[in-house]
């Protein structure tokens, strides 16, 4: 299991769906229709409509009222896997479209939006065998990781010093639920107090042998928040105690992670050569990490840096190109678009 994989699986984890019965539901002549209550709809069109806002809001056939109205809604579904259909697309909000100003706000509203349904994630997180535990703990992650949510925040931290403390370091396999909660605690603890778990943490890979817990503790470590513990993490890329291809994965998702990202930028920046070299990697796979930015000042930054290797503007390679392009996209959408859904999300 890839770091970027486990990464995504923390706070973001997906629920499977076979979509290919589903019909394109929500959009006739280019508009989204939206029902009553998302409970009218099974999780599979849940799934479909998520999608189709996505894709409207961006081709601009709905406007952001209807685009809010419509992630929100999600929230009140009865089923955890519909209810998490949006954390993505409200975490690339946080992460990329509002403001610093309003980003305390939003996540009060993120707070507002699923605050209220903590008690049932907590059950369900613990029931492996329930098709939707793997949806609550991708909630839990978002209210821990994105909203701040202190409650769940403080029950991570306990379940992290349970794991350091008593978990040994080639255990028994876990279920996917099992990996996935207890990527979330690590996660979380690294998150809230870095400079005490990341220490921890590559204290127990040096114990660890197996593959898959060596990939959650690796990930856990790319949330850390603290620059000078984020400095720490990056100095262990290339080194001795990972294997070539755990130090891309974590590079990755520390990549992967808004913030530190301009950190992890400058930092690579300085070290390109030595990285490329020692990681082998080529400019296509570095250049792939870098399409999360959202703003002019990065494309400008990494439009130079590459061009500065001897590219010309027209000769980049081809994952340059594709990270310059997103980063024009979630610029210009975020132009159009980032007011209006600060002040729905943010507003009174």
């Amino acid at each position: 299991m890839s770091l970027r994989l486990v990464a995504c699986l923390v706070a973001f984890f997906l629920v499977s769906e076979t979509l290919s019965s589903v019909q394109a539901l929500g959009s006739e002549q280019g508009r989204v229709r939206l029902p009553d209550h998302i409970d009218q709809i099974s999780v599979s069109e849940a799934l479909v409509l998520e999608r189709n806002l996505y894709r409207a809001i961006h081709d601009g056939s709905i406007n952001v009222r209807t685009y809010m109205r419509g992630l929100s809604k999600f929230s009140r579904a009865s089923d955890l896997r519909a209810a998490a259909a949006p954390i993505e697309q409200f975490s690339e909000i946080h992460d990329s479209i509002v403001e610093n100003y309003a980003k305390a706000n939003v996540r009060d509203r993120f707070i507002e939006l699923y605050g209220g349904r903590i008690g049932d994630l907590r059950r369900k997180a613990n029931e492996y065998a329930n098709p939707e535990s793997r949806a609550a703990v991708q909630l839990l992650g978002f209210l821990a990781l994105k909203a701040g949510h202190p409650g769940i925040t403080e029950d991570q931290l306990a379940l992290a010093d349970q794991i350091l403390i008593e978990r040994p370091g080639t255990g028994s396999r876990l279920s996917p639920v099992e990996e996935a909660r207890f990527a979330l605690a690590l996660s979380v603890a690294v998150k809230h107090d870095g400079s005490t778990y990341v220490p921890l943490l590559f204290e127990k890979l040096e114990r660890t042998e197996s593959p898959e817990q060596r990939a959650q503790l690796l990930s856990a470590t790319s949330w850390v928040s603290d620059a000078k513990t984020y400095q720490n993490v990056l100095a262990r890329i290339g080194s001795d105690e990972l294997s070539a291809e755990e130090s891309r994965e974590l590079l990755r998702a520390l990549f992967a992670n808004a913030d530190n990202r301009w950190s992890g930028w400058k930092w690579l920046k300085e070290n390109y050569a030595s990285v490329t070299e020692t990681l082998e990697m080529n400019d296509n796979d570095v250049a792939g990490m870098l399409n999360e930015f959202c703003s002019r000042k990065a494309h400008r930054e990494i439009e130079t840096f590459y061009r500065s290797k001897t590219y010309g503007v027209t000769e980049f390679p081809n994952a340059v190109k594709q990270a310059l392009n997103e980063i024009d996209r979630c610029v210009s959408f975020r132009q159009q678009k980032g007011n209006e859904i600060t002040s729905y999300l943010a507003g009174p």
